[in-house]
């Protein structure tokens, strides 16, 4: 019996992939944290690390399904400007 893998589902795309691919979004005090570990307990999503499924999920209003959070359209612009940012790092951080 090998130890397997933990999956997570990709809010954008539905697409299941390892979770250590994935980028978490979190619950925290009513706001929406970004996190590449799973640092914070509770409520949590999952996406994969490109824009085009962060799109989708903003679309799908699946921030809002999926943390049980309002959000209105300027809370996902900045939502989606931390999302790039740490994607920026991630990928950075992935090429040293």
């Amino acid at each position: 019996m090998g130890n397997k893998m933990p999956e997570r589902t990709c809010i954008g795309c539905s697409t299941k992939r390892p979770k250590k691919e994935l980028i978490r979004l979190a619950k925290v005090d009513g706001n929406i944290v970004i996190e590449t570990t799973a640092a914070h307990l509770g409520r949590g999503a999952y996406l994969c690390s490109s824009n085009a499924c962060f799109e989708m999920a903003a679309k799908r209003r699946m921030f809002q399904k999926t943390l049980s959070i309002g959000l209105d359209e300027v809370g996902v612009e900045f939502l989606a400007k931390e999302f790039r940012a740490k994607i920026r790092l991630v990928g950075s951080e992935t090429n040293a």
